[in-house]
């Protein structure tokens, strides 16, 4: 006669209190009852949960691992990419300079670059992330791809991450000396 597991291969009992008191009493209770029933293991509800959703869990950290990754990344070349404009416009800061115009005013010059880049950035971006919203709006579990909290926080760390390296760059051309920007080349 061929045997085969039968469609209940489990015992679910609700407790309160010290979980390896009750398991050793479920499994006194289960022996009293028949001795010859087998009792494979015994484990709670969460590490059940945990063990279902490892693969999950470790894809959500190895994408926020990469995110975060790509956003160094990102700030590494818009500092990069920033630093070689302004080392190409010193002999123009130089002459702004000589002729009288304000530290602030070169600062601002060059950050006005970045932000009119940043934003275009944003906007491209946010459409695409928009429409792309709709592919992807079955693996969202619990979010929707337009929720406008999730959109702002989005820009948000897009505008600081784009802005921050790019005011070092702003910075050193505003400290730029005269002199030495004229002679420069």
């Amino acid at each position: 006669m061929h045997q085969s597991p039968s469609i209940y291969d489990g015992l679910g009992v609700r407790y309160t209190g010290d979980f390896n008191a009750v398991s050793t009493a479920v499994r006194q209770a289960i022996h009293s009852i028949n001795r010859t029933l087998p009792i494979s293991h015994i484990t709670t509800l969460d590490a059940v949960v945990d063990r279902a959703i490892t693969n999950q869990r470790l894809v959500a950290e190895l994408s926020a691992f990469f995110g975060l990754l790509a956003v160094c990344i990102s700030a590494i070349g818009i500092y990069g990419l920033m630093s070689y404009i302004v080392s190409r416009r010193t002999n123009e800061i130089g002459i702004r300079m000589a002729l009288g115009a304000a530290r602030s005013s070169v600062r601002w010059m060059v950050m006005r670059e970045i932000v009119r880049l940043v934003v275009l950035g944003i906007g491209i971006g946010t459409v695409i992330s928009l429409a792309a919203g709709r592919l992807v709006a079955t693996m969202l579990y619990g979010l929707k791809p337009t929720e406008p909290n999730n959109l702002a926080l989005a820009i948000a760390v897009l505008l600081v991450v784009a802005l921050t390296p790019g005011y070092l760059p702003a910075r050193r051309a505003s400290k730029v000396n005269p002199m030495e920007a004229l002679r420069y080349e």
